[in-house]
């Protein structure tokens, strides 16, 4: 979900962006994305396009993304089940914050797909991985990013509230616990979203060995009633 840039057509317009990479022969690539050639997704696609990239310059595309100034946040939650009618509350809801907040026209929604086997197989069979990685999220094979980008530092509380807005539109359906990653902890992000029970308990014994004075700040322990009190209602 992101609005056009200047540079094209229709600059400003609400686009939905369909985007697959294939990391493999440029021949079976081809294959792979037949099912996004279909008639009915190119009818309404506004353009189509499919070409290959060498692996080392893949990240070159994000050039364009990489500006200075500006307040940007990133959210991100991984799920196993999302409906089409989450998907399209969450668009709702993003198309009236950048309708109607000039100043954070350029937040954007991804909802993204991985296949998760090999991140699965691995917490099966390594402890210390399942001991002291934040791998909460490794049986989650869909994530939304939700990108909040605006100028105005008042702002902050309205977009705050836009992006829990889309965090639980998009949840609604999946019953497990909500589950993000480390890369995208915010201040406000409770440790049951980043690691299991056994992993917070391991965080906070290291914690009190090596800073037993609470010297410097620490995300560990800042949340613990809050913390105890989402364990408590689970039980």
């Amino acid at each position: 979900m992101i609005r056009a840039p200047s540079d094209v057509p229709g600059p400003g317009q609400a686009l939905l962006l369909l985007d697959a990479m294939y990391t493999g022969p440029e021949e079976e690539a081809h294959d792979a994305f037949a099912p996004l050639r279909r008639d009915y997704i190119e009818r309404e696609a506004l353009s189509a396009k499919e070409f290959a990239e060498s692996v080392g310059m893949i990240n070159d595309a994000a050039e364009p993304g990489d500006t200075r100034g500006d307040f940007k946040d990133l959210d991100m939650i991984a799920m196993k089940e999302l409906s089409v009618e989450a998907i399209q509350q969450a668009f709702s809801r993003w198309v009236a914050l950048t309708e109607n907040l000039e100043d954070a026209k350029r937040s954007f929604v991804t909802i993204s797909r991985f296949d998760t086997t090999l991140s699965e197989q691995v917490g099966a069979v390594d402890a210390f991985c399942n001991k002291t990685l934040c791998n909460s999220a490794q049986d989650r094979y869909t994530a939304c990013v939700i990108g909040t980008w605006f100028k105005n530092p008042e702002l902050r509380h309205t977009v705050e509230a836009y992006a829990g807005y889309i965090r639980d539109a998009l949840t609604k359906d999946d019953e497990r616990p909500r589950r993000t990653t480390v890369s995208y902890m915010r201040p406000h992000t409770p440790l049951r979203e980043l690691f299991s029970d056994g992993q917070v308990a391991e965080h906070r014994r290291v914690k009190e060995v090596w800073d037993p004075e609470n010297l410097f700040w620490c995300p560990w322990l800042q949340d613990r009633e809050q913390y105890e009190v989402g364990f408590r209602s689970r039980c």
